[in-house]
C-alpha cells in the first residue's frame, strides 16, 4: 500500500482550453459546479478531444475528470508536453479505460459477462462514482496537456465532462494512521407522516474520509499540512487519493472534495507533529 495523495491546487481552474467540437464551452471545466458541463457536439475522435495551456510550467502528479457520462467501453489518453507545438513529450498515459477493472475474478460468478476482465458493466455505472483519474508514475514539470477521448458508442450521442483537475500531489512521508474511516454520507431528507409512513427526498450521497497524519516532521507539517489548511480553508478543493498503488480500488476510493473543518497542528513529540483531516466529496 502506498501513502495517500493530497492534490492541490488545481491549475486547470485558471487554464485556457482549445480543440475539439463542443456544444457547451470547454471553459465550463473551470466552473466548480459539476452540473455545468462541457458537452461535445458528436462522438468523433476529432470532436472529443481538447488541449490545455496552464500559462506556465507546473508540477503535475494527477489529471482527473470528476464527473462525466462516459460509457463502460470508453477510453482516455492524457499527454503532457513541454512546448506549445506539442513535440516535446513529458508523459503519456497511453489509451486507458475510462472505467478500469474494479472487480476481482474471485468475487464474480463464472457465468458473469465480466468474469475474465473484471470490467464495469452498463448496469453497474449508475451505482458507481463517475470519475476518471490518472496518477503519473512520477511528477512531471510542464505547461501543455492534450486529452483525447474515444467513446464513439456512447448511447447519449455526446460526451459530458464536469470538471478537470490538474494538480501536484503531496504524498506524506508516513501514511495515515490506523483507524482511517471512509464512508458514504447521506443527504436524503426523511419525514414521517402522522400515520407513521416515511417519505423521502432523495439526494446524492457524498463520500467522506477522516484520517490522521501522526508522524510528520516539523518541516512537512508546516509547509504541507498547515499550509494546505490555510490555502484551502473549508471552501477550497483538494483531490484525495486513498492508495495510488491499488489500481483495482483507486477509482472508488479517490474523489474531489473539500476540508470539512480545519484542525490544529499538534506537537506530539520532539520533531513529530500530527493533524486530523476530514474531507467531504463534492458531488454537484
Amino acid at each position: 500500500m502506498a501513502a495517500c495523495l493530497l492534490c492541490w491546487p488545481n491549475y486547470a481552474d485558471a487554464a485556457s482550453y482549445s480543440g475539439g467540437v463542443w456544444q457547451t464551452p470547454l471553459v465550463n471545466l473551470r466552473d466548480r459546479f459539476l452540473t455545468k458541463v462541457a458537452r461535445t457536439a458528436g462522438l468523433s475522435l476529432e470532436a472529443t478531444r481538447f488541449d490545455v495551456d496552464l500559462s506556465r510550467d507546473r508540477t503535475i502528479k494527477v489529471v482527473a475528470i470528476p464527473g462525466h457520462n462516459l460509457s463502460p467501453s470508453a477510453r482516455i489518453r492524457v499527454r503532457l508536453f513541454a512546448d506549445a507545438a506539442r513535440t516535446i513529450l513529458r508523459a503519456d498515459s497511453g489509451w486507458l479505460d475510462a472505467w478500469p477493472a474494479i472487480f476481482a475474478t474471485a468475487d464474480l460468478e463464472w457465468e458473469a459477462d465480466n468474469w475474465w476482465s473484471g470490467r464495469v458493466l452498463a448496469e453497474d455505472v449508475a451505482r458507481l462514482p463517475r470519475s476518471y483519474l490518472y496518477v503519473l508514475p512520477r511528477q512531471a514539470f510542464c505547461r501543455y496537456l492534450s486529452v483525447d477521448l474515444d467513446d464513439q458508442a456512447n448511447p447519449a450521442g455526446y460526451i459530458d465532462l464536469a470538471r478537470l483537475v490538474v494538480a501536484p500531489g503531496w504524498e506524506p512521508l508516513f501514511n495515515f494512521s490506523y483507524g482511517v474511516g471512509l464512508g458514504w454520507e447521506s443527504a436524503t431528507l426523511a419525514e414521517t407522516s402522522l400515520s407513521g409512513a416515511e417519505h423521502f427526498e432523495e439526494r446524492p450521497p457524498s463520500r467522506v474520509v477522516s484520517f490522521r497524519l501522526d508522524y510528520m516532521n516539523r518541516v512537512e507539517a508546516t509547509n504541507q499540512a498547515l499550509a494546505m489548511t490555510r490555502a484551502l480553508d473549508v471552501s477550497g478543493e483538494v483531490y484525495f487519493v486513498f492508495d495510488p498503488a491499488n489500481l483495482l480500488l483507486m477509482q472508488q476510493r479517490s474523489f474531489l472534495g473539500r476540508l470539512r473543518q480545519l484542525s490544529a497542528l499538534e506537537h506530539v513529540a520532539c520533531n513529530i507533529n500530527g493533524m486530523a483531516f476530514e474531507i467531504k466529496e463534492v458531488v454537484a
